[in-house]
């Protein structure tokens, strides 16, 4: 066959195949799975593609920026109050990650929540049992900043809620190092026991709580701590809520959030905790917070208000604290908003006396 023959056969073979190809129905790729929306556990909700476990994602971003005079940042001579900087700029961001499904037991729940390499919160919820790294009702240590305002310390317990007509009781085992102030004087020597019990009352809710704690003491045997605390949350009016919280604490300050609170409130009573105090802040102290927050719908926003006090107590001296903030948060636009605050924050412990004022600015993006 000559070399032309065998050129036009093999092109005419392949314009037929072709052909044929064209003729073959086209292969669609597999349509994706519809979100379907969760509405028995809330908005937000939606199931997991090929499972019947239902999750939601949400939390914020955040930058804040802080400004205090001079004049507040001067130090008395020989101590280290009130050295802040005159500006601060800072960032936090966080996610909270809520698993459901419903099981042969009733609603399996998985909770989770991280601010960068934080974890904040972590547990397991099923039959009326959490299990996990989960919130307490005390130690809210004066709530400075206001959006994280009623987020209480966190402990790792195991937990067993029940339904008491309308209300709710909850006996809990929590360990009991979360809590501790200082490791150096006292340790743990068994898991904290605690009882708390939330009522609805018209249309507050009040929660009432009290914990153990035993450590070892400062030379031998052992030291029998307790916290008490409640919790009064309302809305006299449409827009507007109100709240108002205390706990005190005798050899179990861990629950009043004085681990943290120095630092929440400002490092001008931070100075004086640690570094300035005749008040040693250990579990072997007695102490006590007051907090109380308003908050009332105002145009395209709301305005807050809030504040704290608080007392720590040894054999030598008291150290006290007050913290008070007022803010408005703009609502720029769904899910975006701007707070700019004023504060005022003292710290005396009976020998120094450190104050300060800071207007804050604050923009959240809410997921």
């Amino acid at each position: 066959m000559k070399l032309t023959s065998l050129l036009l056969s093999s092109a005419a073979v392949l314009v037929a195949g072709s052909a044929f190809a064209a003729d073959l129905p086209a292969k669609k790729a597999a349509p994706a799975a519809a979100v379907v929306a969760c509405p028995a556990f809330g908005a937000g909700f939606f199931q997991l593609p090929g499972s019947d476990t239902c999750i939601s994602f949400n939390g914020y971003m955040r930058a804040q920026m802080g400004f205090q005079s001079a004049a507040d940042r001067a130090a008395a001579a020989g101590t280290a109050e009130n050295l802040n900087a005159a500006y601060s700029n800072a960032a936090s961001w966080r996610l909270n990650v809520d698993a459901r499904s419903n099981t042969e037991i009733g609603v399996v729940r998985g909770y989770g929540r991280t601010s960068g390499a934080a974890v904040g919160q972590a547990y397991v919820q099923a039959g009326g049992f959490t299990a996990g790294l989960a919130g307490t009702w005390m130690g809210n240590g004066g709530g400075y900043i206001a959006s994280d305002f009623g987020s209480h310390t966190s402990a790792t317990q195991l937990a067993y809620s029940m339904a008491l007509g309308g209300s709710t009781l909850a006996v809990s085992v929590v360990n009991s190092n979360v809590n501790v102030v200082s490791s150096a004087t006292t340790a743990p020597v068994a898991p904290d026991m605690m009882v708390t019990i939330s009522v609805p009352l018209g249309g507050a809710t009040l929660g009432l709580g009290a914990v153990s704690h035993v450590t070892s003491g400062t030379t031998s045997g052992s030291e029998n701590g307790y916290a008490v605390g409640a919790t009064l949350g309302f809305a006299p009016a449409a827009g507007i809520s109100m709240g108002i919280e205390g706990a005190y604490a005798d050899g179990a300050l861990g629950y009043l959030g004085t681990a943290t609170q120095a630092a929440s409130i400002d490092s001008t009573i931070e100075d004086i905790y640690d570094t300035d105090s005749a008040t040693a802040v250990t579990d072997s102290n007695t102490g006590y917070v007051v907090s109380a927050y308003m908050s009332a719908a105002a145009g395209p926003g709301s305005i807050g208000l809030l504040g704290s006090y608080t007392v720590l107590s040894d054999s030598n001296s008291d150290t006290t604290g007050t913290a008070v903030e007022l803010n408005y948060t703009w609502t720029v636009a769904k899910n975006l908003t701007v707070s700019p605050a004023i504060a005022y924050l003292t710290a005396d412990d009976g020998t120094d006396t450190a104050n300060t004022t800071k207007a804050i600015l604050r923009i959240n993006r809410d997921f």
